[in-house]
This record gives C-alpha cells, structure tokens and sequence, in this order.
C-alpha cells in the first residue's frame, strides 16, 4: 500500500507540471524561421550558422557576387554561369553525401576539384588567378576568429 501511495504522488505531480507547461505558445517564446533571430523569454539571440544552402552566410552572399564582379570586371553573364556551375556542382556533392555519408570525402574532394577545373575553363588562367586571390581575400575579410570577431 506504501508503494501504491507513492507511485500515487509522483504520477499526480508529473502531471500537474505536464499540465501547467506543456499547452503554452508565448509569442515571446517562438519565432518566425526566415528572420534568423530567437527570442528567448523576451530577448532575442541571434542564430549561429544561418546560411544558405551554398553554405555562405546569406548577406554575404551577394555582397560576394558584387565585388567579384567589379574586382574581376566580369559580366552579368559569366556571374550567372559560374553561380548555375557552383549550384550544380552543390547539388551534385549534397547528393554524394547523403548516398554515401561515411565514405563521400574522396568523391566530394573529387568532384570540386573538377568544379575549379571547370571555373577555370570558364575564366580562362588570368581571371583565375585573380578570382582565388579575391577569393583567399574574402574569407580572411569574413571570416571569424577564435575570439568569434571578423578578421581584417
């Protein structure tokens, strides 16, 4: 009868925390997905790694597009060729990995290494060059430190 009493209790106040927790949507406790903020019992935090599906940050992106573009003196048209290469070639790896996820890594190095070699065809040797100094030049502009600060 002891045990019955005590299985009693535990279940009644699980229940009652169940109760007075689980059915409750605050608006201060949710968010919309697209803004890339969280809030939190009324503070928004922002979200760490909302990107892209190319992996960059999504500001960034066109930002990236657009000094390419003036660093290199491209066209309109080369820009959309190398994006339309670079998504293909996303799509491609997305789908190595998720075919193979243990065993991708040679394939996935493999299949970029042809994506630089076709980049490189499209551009020809001297705008290469020049797009993987800007290149080398972004990420050490954009990327984070160990402190979480922008370099440069």
């Amino acid at each position: 009868m002891k045990n019955i009493s005590i299985y009693l209790i535990f279940f009644a106040f699980s229940m009652l925390l169940t109760c007075t927790q689980g059915g409750q949507n605050n608006a201060n406790e949710t968010a919309t997905p697209n803004t890339g903020t969280e809030k939190v019992r009324g503070k928004k935090k922002k979200k760490k790694g909302v990107k892209n599906a190319a992996g960059m940050k999504a500001a960034d992106n066109s930002a990236y597009w657009t000094g390419l573009q003036k660093e290199l003196g491209l066209s309109e048209e080369k820009i959309a060729d190398i994006k339309a290469l670079n998504t293909a070639y996303n799509a491609e790896i997305k789908n190595l990995r998720a075919e193979n996820p243990k065993g991708a890594r040679k394939l996935v190095v493999a299949k970029r290494t042809e994506q630089k070699e076709k980049v490189k065809n499209l551009l020809g040797e001297e705008l290469n060059q020049k797009k993987l100094a800007w290149d080398k030049e972004w990420n050490a502009r954009n990327s984070l430190d160990k402190t979480g600060k922008k370099g440069k």
